[in-house]
């Protein structure tokens, strides 16, 4: 949500883009996102800049995003196993009554 919010500002603080707050919010969601639907686009060369480093940031957002997910995805699969494993299961796997 910052990230938009900055977005937004920056978008809205080029005066030569002239665009609306409204306009600039969803320049900076379509542009983060990287989907680009080319409707609203940066017409200066600062905005041109500004927005190829801002899709930059979207890129590495969204990876993280992606990597943040699997984590927890990974982790509630580990968990479940560690939680369903019952005394009968750790006796059987321990054939040698040794309990290694």
């Amino acid at each position: 949500a910052l990230f938009l919010l900055v977005g937004a500002l920056v978008f809205s603080a080029i005066e030569e883009e002239e665009k609306t707050p409204v306009e600039a919010l969803y320049m900076a969601v379509v542009s983060l996102t990287t989907v680009g639907f080319g409707d609203v686009t940066p017409i200066t060369e600062r905005g041109r800049m500004f927005c190829s480093v801002w899709m930059l940031f979207g890129v590495a957002a969204m990876g993280n995003v992606v990597g943040e997910v699997a984590n927890a995805m990974s982790g509630s699969k580990r968990r479940y196993r560690v939680t369903h494993l019952s005394g009968d299961l750790l006796s059987e796997m321990d054939q040698s009554q040794e309990g290694k």
